[in-house]
């Protein structure tokens, strides 16, 4: 009996220490962005080391989000805290299950969702985007639940254990790869991607003139009522948004729809779009590309955001409250940079 329990002992020991391995093995191999604007890593894992129900803004979405809405403009005009989770070319039954998790440790008034990738019709998932998108998603039924729903199931294997997909890296790996401090780490600039660099954009202002409606797509509609029960049960508000950009006929259709939509919800819904004059933007100088907002424009976007929330929702200001340094800090680091 004795010899039993000790090769019992021995194999879960040995599982243990092979588990330990095979996660620092994972870490090392796993793509990582931790430098840099586009230092996705750091604002997904740095979600995570924040201190639990801090955020009374939260926002999701594809990069239409963190080019566009910056939480650090957000507070210094209002005092709101806030924190974008997103992914780029995320998809809604992404967007979805990234708001179920961050509503493990947040408890926003208000959730805002940027409504570009509902324009489009799904598409077969693209492999590197959605890695991006799992791979620092921490361990749970959240992340197990978007694996199955967006992977074919011969190939989920490769998203719970990624070092099935990245064990061919070792030729390619660099010092910043054995470097495991980011898993410590905060984003300091709340999820925004920071862009300072301009260019000349086209918009086609005859597209906002045309009345017209285009279906949104099935399975994004069925993401969006899923997003809304969500709301509903988690009592939090819910808010649309399109950040401005180069918009198609096409798109500007849907959004149509999607504003029909909202407004049968009650659900507000903010077309950036049709505010191009409002917000005096400049095609010459607020535009990273044709698709994105630069540091300039989002600024214009999230003072006109920041506002539109306060007065909405009564949303409290923090400005003064000592656990939220960090954004003050933040700001002033943004500002010296900008």
């Amino acid at each position: 009996m004795k010899n039993k329990i000790k090769v019992f002992i021995r194999v879960i020991c040995f599982i243990i220490l092979l588990s330990f391995m095979l996660f620092k093995v994972n870490e090392v191999l796993m793509r990582k962005s931790i430098t840099g604007e586009w230092n996705m890593t750091i604002k997904t894992n740095g979600f995570y080391n924040e201190a639990e129900n801090r955020f009374d803004v939260m926002g999701f979405g594809s990069s239409h989000m963190y080019c566009t809405v910056n939480p650090l403009t957000i507070w210094e005009n209002t005092g709101i805290p806030s924190y974008l989770l997103t992914s780029q070319q995320q998809p809604p039954c992404t967007t979805y299950y990234y708001i179920k998790e961050a509503l493990k440790t947040q408890a926003p008034k208000v959730v805002l969702v940027e409504a570009y990738m509902f324009t489009l019709q799904p598409a077969s998932y693209d492999e590197g985007v959605f890695h991006d998108a799992v791979d620092f998603l921490r361990p749970s039924k959240n992340k197990r639940d978007l694996i199955n729903e967006m992977i074919p199931e011969n190939e989920r294997i490769n998203y719970h254990i990624p070092l099935l997909k990245y064990h061919t890296r070792w030729e390619e790996l660099e010092e910043q790869d054995f470097d495991n401090s980011y898993r410590k780490m905060k984003d300091w600039l709340k999820g925004y991607v920071f862009l300072k660099d301009s260019k000349e954009i086209s918009v086609d202002e005859e597209v906002f003139n045309e009345d017209i409606r285009l279906p949104i797509p099935e399975e994004n509609l069925k993401y969006l009522d899923k997003i809304i029960e969500l709301s509903e049960e988690e009592n939090f508000k819910l808010v649309l948004i399109a950040s401005p950009y180069n918009v198609s006929a096409k798109e500007h259709g849907v959004f149509n729809s999607i504003s029909d939509y909202a407004e049968e919800k009650g659900i507000d819904f903010i077309n950036f779009n049709s505010l191009f004059n409002e917000l005096n933007l400049n095609t010459n100088t607020d535009f990273y590309d044709s698709g994105h907002t630069n540091v300039y424009g989002a600024e214009k976007v999230s003072n006109y955001l920041g506002e539109y929330l306060q007065k909405k929702y009564e949303l409290e200001n923090y400005s003064e409250d000592e656990n939220y340094t960090d954004f003050n800090e933040g700001l002033e680091k943004f500002n010296k940079e900008k």
